[in-house]
């Protein structure tokens, strides 16, 4: 996995954030200068939001408007059945990609 940080300027002020994977690789002087905010991971309540998403970045990759692609309920998504948004993403990005094939095969 890969650790992100980025700065923003804020009221001429340098405002840092920085992501880690695991506390163990931020030293501990920068530790100690920091302030640490644990972030859990997105349970399945999210899914349905992920699922949303990944429709609407297809849709702005295959250059159509978001209403022509089919709704989520459409594409028989057992979201109930994944443990993670990250296979929430995969199935729906397979299940869509079948969709469209579907399409032109008529």
């Amino acid at each position: 996995m890969q650790d992100l940080s980025w700065a923003t300027r804020i009221h001429h002020r340098t405002l840092w954030i920085a992501t880690a994977n695991h506390l163990s690789s931020i030293t501990a002087p920068l530790r100690s200068r920091i302030r640490i905010l644990l972030l859990s991971q997105p349970g399945r309540e999210h899914f349905e939001f992920v699922t949303t998403n990944v429709l609407t970045e297809n849709s702005r990759q295959w250059g159509l408007e978001r209403a022509v692609l089919t709704d989520i309920s459409e594409l028989g998504l057992q979201l109930d059945e994944l443990g993670s948004t990250g296979q929430a993403r995969t199935a729906t990005l397979a299940a869509v990609t079948r969709w469209a094939t579907s399409l032109r095969r008529h």
